[in-house]
């Protein structure tokens, strides 16, 4: 099996092959994933293979336009395979299923789903049409056999010690750590970013803060300075950025320069978050608040000679002379939840009532058009924009429950119940709560799937990791909020069926990352702020703001009536808590940042393997 570890896919491709001026064979009759496409391939003994990607991708792009209507592959696929398009972020669990073999990944299955090949990223002509004989050759000699590795159940070794997979996670991260990031490139995304902030606030390592505040403001060097919006990833020196734009990491980079804000009070990191506001509400909203997808790297009809490069190296009026780019308008839910949620952190860092006015437009649209009556969320719906699209690949809409959908906007309306203190928002989180341990929880395993197993045919059980440390982190926020020792439980068992650190290392700092910051949520729990009053008013809203406005990595503010706490000896009291002790009652506004950081200030590493 060919597989390479990278984020990013097909930086650099060939042009088309030019070998023949025969007429242009007619297109692929591609099929969407699904049993006609398997019982197709058994009934007339053909491979199948599956294109998976997403619509921004240049290499899909790439692969489309000049390996797909190359005559001589066109010939093979049809005379041997049976083609499947999969747009990842339409199908997200098919999506996480290959997603390690970038985008796009090429994926030979048997009739039965077994996995018996995959390539990582585009192949020119000559080169695909040399693997695809390559497999026929195999399978005529009787040489193709499913690989193991690929196809069996992603099964956790049985380490149930939260702490020591802590340990081993934190070295593996360490020993990627660069002075301004982490890994050979550099990509906006928050999960590794997040931790060293964590783990400089609450440990008081300086080196680890000097890390995130420099990959912060590395990223300043990714931003466009014409339309605003970052581009997906750079050189480990920030340097010679892909421009390509996606909301995966328009949102991620908005979360760190909102962090790296409320941390630093650093104004340029106000107008760093400033510029990815004007790109995603300038060219990437709907009328209705939410938000597209992902920008090509390339107007359609760009002069030949004209790299993306360069083409993004003009002014306004160049770029428009020569056309913009299209746009996915696509709406995902979880792409959205994960926007939400960093307009949400920009607004605490920065209190600008406009950010937050955004991110509750955008939940409350989705909240009325996407959670069933079940609880949980839809991932996508069909629009009139997306119908509208010029697409490589044919969109998708369904009603299954993916887990991707749930864990992100539930993380989202949690962040907006802490800032707003409506119960509405906790409500809805609750219910998606629900709906993820009926539908998605593995009675056996304490995994959450990728989506209810009946709609799973010829994809192999897996234990997704990234999905369920965004889950289990959810989750571990609701458990604390509802004071839940069940819903707690339900967080710790998917993130021991899940994480297995060898596997973590082949997938690289993002990953890492993700589970050290679902791990410290674990083992070290929250700083909880509870603000306790028998009414609202004056008092009750000076403690809560001063709450949101002291800067804690790990902070839930909420406030709530006598109970779990004394009833007050005036109008409001707040308490800090940890997982292993609480504060006194503070009812001065000035010293609840104080007693904060004492709480936040651990004593011991909860991921140090002792």
């Amino acid at each position: 099996m060919r597989k390479l570890i990278a984020v990013v896919a097909c930086v650099a491709c060939g042009g088309p092959s030019a070998k023949s001026a025969e007429p242009a064979p007619p297109p692929i009759a591609w099929q969407s994933f699904g049993p006609a496409a398997f019982e197709s391939a058994r009934r007339d003994d053909k491979i199948v293979m599956v294109d998976v990607g997403i619509e921004g991708c240049t290499a899909c792009n790439y692969m489309l336009k000049h390996t797909y209507r190359d005559a001589n592959v066109v010939r093979r696929i049809e005379a041997s395979f049976v083609p499947v398009a999969v747009d990842a972020d339409t199908r997200p669990d098919l999506g996480e299923r290959w997603e390690p073999w970038g985008w796009p990944a090429t994926i030979f299955l048997s009739p039965k789903g077994e996995q018996l090949f995959a390539i990582q990223g585009s192949e020119t002509p000559d080169s695909l049409s040399k693997i695809l004989d390559d497999l026929v050759a195999k399978k005529k000699a009787g040489q193709l056999v499913p690989d193991a590795t690929a196809t069996a159940p992603k099964e956790n070794a049985g380490r149930a010690d939260l702490a020591a997979i802590c340990a081993d996670a934190k070295r593996a991260l360490d020993a990627t750590s660069a002075d301004n990031g982490w890994g050979g490139m550099r990509i906006p995304i928050s999960p590794p970013f997040e931790w060293t902030m964590t783990r400089a606030y609450a440990r008081g390592d300086a080196a680890a803060e000097k890390r995130a505040i420099a990959f912060a403001t590395g990223l300043e060097k990714m931003l466009d300075p014409v339309w605003g919006g970052i581009y997906v990833a750079s050189d480990s020196k920030f340097e010679g950025p892909i421009p390509e734009k996606r909301t995966v990491h328009e949102a991620a980079a908005l979360f760190d320069f909102a962090e790296a804000l409320h941390l630093t009070r650093d104004a340029r990191f106000a107008k760093d978050a400033a510029s990815i506001r004007k790109y995603m509400e300038g060219e990437m909203r709907d009328a209705d608040g939410t938000f597209y997808s992902t920008q090509k790297d390339r107007p359609p009809n760009l002069p030949k000679g004209t790299s993306p490069e360069q083409y993004w190296a003009q002014g306004d009026a160049g770029r428009r002379a020569l056309g913009v780019p299209p746009i996915d308008h696509g709406v995902y839910t979880d792409q959205n939840g994960a926007m939400i949620e960093a307009y949400v952190r920009f607004w605490e860092a920065s209190r600008d009532a406009s950010a937050l006015d955004v991110a509750k437009k955008a939940a409350t649209e989705l909240l009325a058009g996407r959670q069933t009556p079940d609880g949980y969320m839809l991932n996508t719906k069909r629009a009139p924009a997306v119908s509208g699209d010029d697409r490589i690949r044919a969109a998708s809409f369904d009603d299954r429950m993916y887990l991707k959908a749930q864990g992100a906007f539930g993380s989202a309306l949690l962040a907006l119940y802490e800032a707003t203190g409506e119960a509405k928002w906790l409500d809805a989180a609750a219910r998606i709560a629900q709906a993820l341990r009926s539908k998605l929880e593995d009675p056996r395993g304490g995994f959450f799937e990728t989506t209810p197993s009946e709609s799973d045919a010829f994809v192999a059980r897996r234990k997704p990791m990234w999905d369920n440390g965004v889950t289990a982190r959810f989750l571990l926020r609701l458990a604390s909020l509802e004071r839940d020792a069940d819903l707690r439980a339900s967080a710790e068992k998917a993130l021991a069926a899940t994480l297995d650190v060898r596997a973590l290392s082949r997938e690289g700092p993002w990953m890492l990352g993700i589970a050290l910051v679902a791990l410290e949520d674990a083992l070290a729990g929250p700083v909880e702020v509870s603000i306790v009053r028998e009414h609202d008013g004056a008092e009750s809203a000076a403690l809560y703001a001063a709450a949101i406005d002291a800067y804690e990595p790990r902070k839930i503010v909420h406030a709530e009536l006598p109970g779990h706490y004394p009833k007050p000896k005036g109008a409001a009291t707040a308490y800090v808590c940890t997982l292993t002790a609480c504060s006194s009652p503070v009812t001065d506004p000035t010293a609840l940042a104080d007693t904060m950081a004492r709480a936040g200030k651990l004593a011991a590493d909860p991921c140090d393997g002792k």
